[in-house]
């Protein structure tokens, strides 16, 4: 079974975010940037979910612990305020 990884700060959406992607994947849900490392070095995630503004680690920092690996998709999310 597929992974997906949701790094979501506000406990509410995460949540409404995985329950919509239970059936089809094995869900991980990290509440900040720290977490979000330490679940993507541990467990093999296929998909990661990410919102630009999570605490504690800036999404290009996020990205760059990265660099050197085959990474899976991701996608970035945020409102147009946050991505500025």
């Amino acid at each position: 079974m597929l992974s997906v990884l949701v790094a979501e700060k506000n406990a509410e959406f995460r949540q409404k975010i995985s329950n919509l992607l239970a059936d089809s994947y094995k869900v991980y849900e990290a509440d900040n940037g720290i977490e979000a490392i330490e679940i993507s070095e541990r467990e093999n995630i296929s998909i990661y979910l990410i919102n630009c503004k999570m605490p504690f680690i800036s999404e290009k920092d996020f990205l760059n612990r990265f660099a050197n690996v085959t990474i899976q998709p991701l996608l970035l999310y945020g409102t147009l305020e946050e991505l500025n």
